[in-house]
């Protein structure tokens, strides 16, 4: 169940600038906290120092995939094309009183979907074939039943943004199902 707006500025958002979002719309994914757009992009080319080497990833993301849009939800972040092709994304499913992270990224070439659960002093997961894998030496492979009822997570207080996100890690599990992790955790050589 969605908090409501007082809820969200009270727990956690204290100072939020309520002229420049709605801070449920914001934080369910119903709308992008940042459009990107040429215009984000030329007050970049002004920045210099530590300000243009913090802003400088949003830009190559920009200058690589013209304007999207970047959802901050309070389950993670997806960065959207204006086309409607989920760039990346990280976004942490509950299921059964256990933390999932979903991680996306489809920019570069890149086509890596991995699902992780850190537990007990290991990881639980999946990695696709070009998946990042496991940080850890000491991990298990998810079970198949498992991943599928996370990805099948309806997210239901989630709008827009977390929708088109598991949509795509779905669409990603369904073209490749084979589990890679063991051969992608920390330590293991090829």
């Amino acid at each position: 169940m969605r908090m409501t707006r007082e809820e969200l500025k009270e727990k956690w958002f204290t100072s939020w600038n309520d002229s420049l979002h709605d801070i449920v719309a914001v934080q369910y994914g119903d709308e992008p906290l940042i459009k990107y757009t040429q215009n984000e992009y030329d007050k970049f080319q002004k920045l210099t120092g530590t300000l243009a080497n913090i802003e400088a990833v949003a830009a190559y993301i920009y200058s690589q995939n013209g304007n999207y849009d970047e959802y901050r939800t309070l389950v993670g972040s997806v960065i959207i094309a204006e086309d409607g092709r989920v760039l990346c994304g990280d976004v942490n499913v509950k299921y059964r009183g256990k933390i999932h992270n979903i991680i996306i990224n489809r920019m570069y070439g890149f086509y890596k979907l991995d699902i992780l659960r850190m537990s007990s002093g290991k990881v639980v997961g999946f990695s696709n074939v070009d998946g990042q894998g496991s940080p850890s030496i000491y991990t298990e492979e998810m079970d198949k039943d498992l991943i599928e009822r996370i990805l099948n997570d309806s997210m239901e207080d989630y709008g827009y943004g977390i929708q088109k996100f598991m949509e795509c890690a779905r669409e990603m599990y369904a073209q490749d199902s084979v589990n890679h992790i063991m051969e992608k955790r920390f330590g293991v050589r090829k």
